[in-house]
């Protein structure tokens, strides 16, 4: 692998721009994003993501029919890989580590999603490997993905509802509490249902599962309009999150200060951080291998599980989970486990174990 694609990666404007937020903020500069424009660059990434992933199924769909059982067979163990990877993130964060259900459920979304710099580094290793390539592969990116967000969304509400059901309750024991507080707070712990469904129809979620249905619809029936759709989107995508990486640098360096006060609980993530790929990728990996995965797609998986997102996620947390702090979540993913996989999980342990898994 040429050393100058994994400078490339690490030094890549996505890095550069959310490390451009944190100087603004550091030297108090008076730059900052108006709130619609803030507003219109999360819908814009959003639904620039389920477009795009929707439109890669339905070429997969059209264009590879001798492979559609590989195809959905990996969709399968995809989905169902972003909803474990997800809910065990989650009881992690939230129990071991120690950090509040909003926290837990975006530092979760992010680790079950994908990382899409990551999985295009991943591509590209794997074209060096004597493995046969699919296509469609990269279709398996937005399946891993909203089940992932989904899951860590609806985990971080439905906790937080319970923790503050809890507090309301602990509050109740040394001051009386009228009979519509009560109400109030049973039916907000109780409601499990109801947040979910929240979950799914905020703003985060739903535009990006919109996306992938509109993509996939007239990925099928009408190439032309849809093929005219993504030029627009492609063309600004760069550009737009660029500058959305830079607002969240911005967020993340203005709440630096927090980190200061729960010293016990930064500590825990960033281990928690570096632990992640180097058990979730070959663990993966293996379970491919065991279930008789073809090389490249269950490297691939691996790939995609071991990942962490700075793309989709931010955007979906922050607008579904606004208590979260970007620092904690954004920070273990873009700053330690982005790094970790490019530069040594990938080439120097996924690759290997799978030359000797499938020799």
């Amino acid at each position: 692998m040429d050393q100058s694609i994994i400078i490339a990666a690490i030094l890549s404007p996505f890095i550069l721009f959310f490390l451009l937020g944190y100087l603004v903020i550091w030297f108090k500069s008076d730059i900052r994003f108006p709130p619609a424009m803030s507003q219109g660059m999360q819908i814009f990434l959003l639904l620039a993501i389920g477009l795009g992933g929707g439109v890669k199924v339905a070429a997969a769909i059209k264009n590879d029919s001798a492979n559609l059982q590989i195809l959905f067979s990996s969709m399968m163990f995809t989905f169902i890989i972003g909803v474990l990877l997800t809910v065990v993130a989650f009881f992690v964060v939230y129990k071991v580590v120690g950090l509040d259900a909003s926290n837990a459920g975006a530092i979760a979304a992010h680790n079950g999603a994908v990382s899409t710099a990551t999985m295009i580094i991943g591509i590209a290793f794997l074209s060096e490997m004597p493995f046969e390539e699919f296509s469609f592969a990269v279709v398996l990116y937005p399946i891993m993905d909203v089940p992932a967000l989904v899951t860590g969304i609806a985990l971080g509400n439905v906790f937080l509802a319970r923790e503050k059901a809890r507090k309301a309750n602990n509050d109740g024991k040394n001051q009386s509490m009228t009979a519509e507080k009560r109400k109030a707070t049973n039916s907000e712990a109780s409601s499990i249902k109801q947040i979910v469904l929240e979950s799914l129809v905020g703003k985060g979620v739903l535009l990006i599962i919109a996306g992938v249905a509109i993509g996939l619809i007239s990925g099928l029936y009408s190439t032309k309009s849809i093929t005219d759709v993504m030029v627009f989107f492609d063309g600004l995508f760069v550009g737009v999150l660029c500058l959305y990486l830079m607002e969240m640098g911005m967020i993340a360096a203005s709440r630096l200060g927090e980190l200061w006060n729960n010293r016990k609980q930064v500590g825990k993530v960033v281990v928690y951080a570096i632990m992640y790929p180097f058990i979730v990728g070959p663990l993966l990996l293996v379970i491919g291998w065991l279930l008789n995965f073809d090389p490249y797609m269950a490297t691939f998986i691996a790939i995609l599980g071991a990942s962490s997102s700075y793309v989709s996620a931010p955007a979906a947390c922050r607008a579904a989970l606004p208590k979260a702090n970007p620092s904690l979540y954004v920070g273990q993913s873009l700053a330690i486990i982005f790094p970790l996989n490019v530069v040594v999980n990938i080439p120097f342990v996924l690759l290997p174990l799978s030359e000797f898994l499938y020799q």
